[in-house]
């Protein structure tokens, strides 16, 4: 039986939800997570910072270089509310202009609140 694959999403954010955090398990998550959904899916992209940020240490200037790249990267937002977490998280690393200029940063301006989530404004990027 072939298991859905955002199983290994929600596995690797429990396992750093555990104490101590299951850093090596998780980094394993994340390397499989690229095999099976693409080293550019949101939630494998989150993922991996997640668990980079769980070995404890400041990131290094190549580490927010790979970050930069991986965000503008994104071709479309993350499915977990966590994944959108660390990634908004992440990109407090970033200039304010470089954060900015990302564009799966960009709809949350192009969105207004209704009762059950969230709606996309009329008349922007090329909707009616």
């Amino acid at each position: 039986m072939q298991r859905p694959r955002m199983f290994g999403l929600y596995a690797g954010y429990l396992l750093l939800d555990e104490v101590p955090p299951r850093v090596d398990l998780a980094n394993t998550v994340v390397n499989n997570s690229r095999a099976l959904l693409g080293a550019t899916f949101p939630d494998v992209v989150a993922l991996g910072w997640a668990v980079a940020k769980a070995k404890g240490v400041s990131p290094s200037p190549d580490q927010i270089l790979w970050l930069k790249a991986a965000l503008a990267a994104l071709q479309s937002p993350p499915v977990l509310v966590r994944s959108w977490d660390v990634l908004l998280e992440a990109s407090k690393l970033l200039a304010v202009s470089e954060s900015s200029a990302i564009p799966v940063f960009s709809f949350a301006g192009d969105l207004e609140p209704v009762r059950t989530g969230f709606l996309r404004k009329a008349g922007l990027h090329g909707t009616t």
